[in-house]
């Protein structure tokens, strides 16, 4: 019979072999304990360390008690006793360590897209300006409507990212106006505004949000750790809600985000600024303006330092709807290109030193176009709209 996950990592704890048949020493008391009788009941978590590859006890509001010289020569024993108290509430009999844990699939969209700065189709022939909006028969907003309630969907366009938010605040008033609906304006300029309650309660009646592009650094550095943050996480996952940005709206939906880099040393290791996201979803980096501004060189360099994230290239006029937090449907007028570094066999970025080459193998490109699908369970992408189950209509 082979040995259960918990028999596995107390023999690793111990330096035990199967061979061995060391007695385990009895119980002694855990170093840590609550502050309070309350506290009494805490609840233990278990967080994946991906980079050290072993469990983390994560547990609030305690406190470390000094050792003795007697608990430090029982600290492995200690160890696989605090194990054994978390083990017995997440682990099961048929737990199986090679299986991966399936989370509960959002309900929610997110509609990422590539932006544009030439022009608008509603404004002037003669406007000009690189707040301006250029949606291909205004076939992304309407994809972004037709994804909530249609034109009567509740839409509250952010504008923080933007260094000119009233302009282009007023662009998107009239770009959904001429598709009739009438959308509302959030200026929230920084962590003061994030936290007006008349905000958030627009954030709670609201059927889906637009984040403006500008700058993702910016964007992240007002929303992260705000409650208008957890409100749009929850009601992502746990509603009809979609969540919709351009630009460095959409660079911004990842974790990991890029902030930026030079694209034409792009392939020198440590031309681009790597950062955290509002963190929507994990498994993918987003790039915008990717062909027009020759960025597949920075989402090659990013890859290939997370080969275990799928890059997402987003064209201008182009977006992508991402369903169930794992289906990719393409929409608009232009391509996106898809970088899969799942095969890679030979990467060196970690060991050249910075500004200097880097070589990567067997990387995956697809480029699609609309009505493209791609999979990020299977990493497949597919070319016939009938194949995809949760197309957008």
């Amino acid at each position: 019979m082979q040995p259960d996950l918990f028999q596995l990592i107390k023999n690793w704890i111990l330096g035990r072999t199967e061979a061995e048949e060391t007695p385990i020493r009895p119980r002694k008391k855990s170093r840590y304990q609550p502050d309070s009788e309350k506290d009494e009941n805490l609840k233990s978590t278990l967080e994946e360390d991906s980079s050290k590859g072993f469990l983390v006890r994560n547990v609030e509001s305690i406190k470390f008690v000094t050792e003795t010289k007697a608990e430090k020569e029982a600290k492995s024993q200690e160890e696989l006793q605090d194990l054994e108290d978390v083990s017995s509430d997440v682990v099961s009999d048929s737990f199986n360590p090679n299986e991966q844990h399936i989370m509960k699939y959002p309900k929610g969209k997110l509609i990422a897209i590539g932006g544009s700065e030439d022009k608008t189709k509603f404004l002037d022939d003669d406007a000009t300006g690189k707040h301006k909006l250029d949606f291909y028969e205004a076939g992304v907003l309407r994809k972004v409507l037709n994804a909530m309630r249609g034109v009567s969907s509740r839409i509250e366009v952010i504008t923080t990212a933007s260094s000119v938010p009233y302009e282009i605040g007023e662009d998107y008033v009239r770009a959904f106006a001429e598709l009739g609906n009438r959308c509302n304006l959030m200026h929230i300029k920084d962590t003061y505004d994030v936290r007006d309650s008349g905000y958030i309660n627009r954030i709670k009646d609201a059927d889906g949000v637009l984040f403006t592009g500008g700058d993702q650094v910016k964007l992240c550095n007002v929303f992260r750790g705000s409650e208008i943050l957890e409100i749009l996480h929850y009601r992502y996952q746990h509603e009809n809600f979609v969540i919709a940005g351009t630009s460095a709206g959409a660079m911004a939906m990842s974790e990991i985000m890029i902030e930026g880099g030079n694209s034409q040393r792009s392939l020198m290791k440590g031309e681009v600024t790597i950062g955290r996201g509002l963190g929507f979803i994990s498994r993918i980096i987003i790039d915008s303006h990717f062909m027009q501004r020759g960025r597949f060189g920075r989402l090659v360099k990013t890859v290939a330092m997370y080969p275990d994230k799928i890059g997402i290239g987003l064209g201008e006029d182009t977006a992508v709807i991402i369903s169930r937090g794992t289906h990719l449907q393409v929409i608009g007028s232009g391509h996106v290109i898809i970088v899969d570094g799942s095969k890679v066999k030979f990467n060196n970025i970690h060991e050249v030193e910075d500004a200097m080459p880097f070589s990567i193998d067997n990387l995956i490109v697809h480029v699609a176009a609309r009505d493209c699908h791609y999979d990020l369970k299977t990493l497949k992408m597919t070319h016939r709209p009938e194949e995809y189950q949760y197309k957008v209509k």
